[in-house]
Parts: structure tokens; C-alpha cells; sequence
């Protein structure tokens, strides 16, 4: 008899447990850089679109305001990041990157990239490309 379960088998669970045990390895990597794996995903926005306003930042990372403003608090203590008010709207704030955040994301994309490398390792390019496909798939199905 196999030792997995019935709940084993359903692709919800399948892909459940297979995230959580890529953001534990990505949580432990993270740490070793001195970053808190949650504020990443504002880290890498900003490298790709530096300079945008933190209003724009929560849909960009798919979470909420209150989130951003929090995680944006905790990489400027961390000289990860500044802000500085617009120069075209006294309303809005700028968020850029410091030269240690972008030393910081350097080195995070890189165990991002050992940690693909990693998930790769028994697929063909064939299948590694066909299995992103059906993960896109399965995510569209949600919407």
C-alpha cells in the first residue's frame, strides 16, 4: 500500500504543499541575506520599476496597502530603500531603491535562480516548459 493518503492526490494539495516548501527554502535563503522573505516581493518590483509611487506598489505585489506601507517602513529602516515626496503631486511619495537594496536583490535573485535551478533538476526543458504552462493554467482557472 503507498504512503500517501487520498488528500496526497488532489492538485490543490499537491500545490499547496509544493509552495510551502519552496517558501520555507526561499524563507531560509532570504534570512541569510538579513531579509525577511515577505518584503522580497517589494525589493524585486523595484528593481525592475524603480522610482514608482508607493501607491502604485500594492497592485504591483498583489497585497494591501496597509501591508506595503508597513513592509516600505521596514526596508527604510533597513537602508533598503528611501522615499521622497513627488515633485509633481505633495500627495505622493516616490519609493527607490538604495544602492544596498539593490546589492541585497542582486544576491536574492540569485538563490531564487539556484532554488528554480533546484526545482528543475529531473525536468526537460520540454517539461519545465510545459508544466509553467499548466501552473499558469491551473492560476487562470482561479480568476
Amino acid at each position: 500500500m503507498s504512503s500517501h493518503n487520498v488528500v496526497d492526490q488532489h492538485i490543490g494539495f499537491l500545490v499547496w504543499d509544493t509552495e510551502r516548501r519552496i517558501a520555507r527554502e526561499f524563507a531560509a535563503r532570504a534570512a541569510r541575506h538579513g531579509v525577511n522573505a515577505g518584503l522580497v516581493p517589494f525589493l524585486r518590483v523595484l528593481e525592475h520599476q524603480d522610482g514608482i509611487t508607493q501607491q502604485q506598489l500594492p497592485a504591483l505585489v498583489t497585497m494591501r496597502s496597509s501591508t506595503t506601507a508597513a513592509a516600505i517602513q521596514d526596508l527604510e529602516r533597513q537602508d533598503l530603500v528611501c522615499k521622497v515626496p513627488s515633485e509633481t503631486d505633495r500627495r505622493k511619495t516616490i519609493v527607490y531603491l538604495t544602492e544596498l537594496g539593490r546589492e541585497l536583490v542582486k544576491g536574492i535573485s540569485k538563490e531564487a535562480d539556484q532554488i528554480n535551478e533546484l526545482l528543475r533538476r529531473r525536468f526537460s526543458n520540454v517539461e519545465a516548459k510545459q508544466l509553467k504552462s499548466l501552473l499558469q493554467r491551473l492560476r487562470d482557472n482561479l480568476r
